[in-house]
């Protein structure tokens, strides 16, 4: 299934403890959530863990439960069978309109389902973009949309 949308990411800031990227990963499992897209790196303070799962508000409150440090902020989010050259052309496309990318990242997991993670300038305008480039990339694999199918009139036999 293919679909893009605002989703909310969660950052969570780690100490130079031994461990606690392992502590944070079983907050998330405890939590019953699924993480979608995960990346971190290091800015002036401490490495941030990035997240989107499936719940954020659950796994919001339970990371902060525990104790760690955690804020909450949209990202544009394209659901999408994995392909290798997708989010080098979203990328592009992203850019050639105008819109800036802050940082971007993608996961993938078993049944080649992908989940790219972008930070723009301007997400409402990203979400349009992105949704009419993947309409063009799935019309040309024979696919559809979720938002799209939801629109479709069933076809008389």
């Amino acid at each position: 299934m293919t679909d893009v949308a605002k989703e909310t990411e969660l950052a969570v800031r780690l100490s130079e403890e031994s461990g606690e990227m392992t502590a944070v990963i079983a907050a998330v499992s405890s939590a019953s959530t699924r993480t979608l897209a995960c990346c971190t790196h290091q800015d002036r303070d401490s490495v941030v863990m990035l997240m989107v799962t499936d719940d954020a508000q659950r796994t919001g409150e339970v990371l902060r439960a525990q104790g760690f440090r955690v804020t909450a902020s949209e990202v544009v989010v394209v659901h999408a069978a994995y392909e290798r050259q997708l989010a080098a052309l979203l990328g592009r496309r992203l850019s050639a309109t105008g819109i800036g990318i802050l940082y971007s990242y993608v996961s993938w997991a078993e049944g080649h389902q992908a989940h790219l993670v972008f930070k723009t300038t301007d997400d409402d305008r990203a979400v349009c973009v992105l949704r009419a480039e993947m309409l063009v990339w799935n019309a040309a694999q024979g696919k559809v949309m979720a938002h799209e199918r939801e629109n479709m009139a069933p076809i008389a036999a």
